[in-house]
């Protein structure tokens, strides 16, 4: 897939091929048709919050279900969704009491980035982190 990759901080975005893993566990891949670029991405671009380069910000989009990972339930390839940075465990204490904005779960994509360069790189997912996926109305 074609992504904007931030490889330092303050510069030019190059647009490259990058690579992204069969989904795992609990993981959704989402072919996406639209994604935005908000100010929390422009202030990462600019280096505001560190982090690790190189790296694949923005947080808001759509796209189709592509394929989903094991355990996977109420998601099937060809559902339209929308993608955003909330995201919930399910099974935390603010998961369960309904507070799903405030989930403190662990997700593993925070630990291993699904998205690598032409070389093999690992890119970061910036912002992007575990996205959740919710159907459109």
């Amino acid at each position: 897939m074609k992504a904007a990759v931030c490889r330092a901080f303050g510069r030019p975005l190059t647009i490259e091929d990058v690579d992204i893993a069969e989904p795992r566990v609990g993981e959704v891949k989402v072919r996406l048709t639209a994604c935005a670029i908000c100010h929390s991405d422009v202030i990462l671009v600019d280096g505001g919050w560190g982090g690790d380069l190189p790296a694949v910000y923005g947080h808001e989009a759509s796209g189709i279900v592509e394929s989903i990972g094991p355990g996977v339930a109420g998601l099937k390839p060809g559902d339209p969704v929308v993608v955003t940075l909330i995201r919930s465990c399910g099974s935390c204490h603010y998961c369960n009491q309904s507070i799903e904005t405030q989930c403190d779960g662990v997700f593993p994509l925070d630990q291993q980035s699904p998205l690598s360069d032409s070389s093999g790189q690992v890119v970061s997912q910036g912002s992007t982190a575990v996205l959740l996926l919710s159907r459109w109305l």
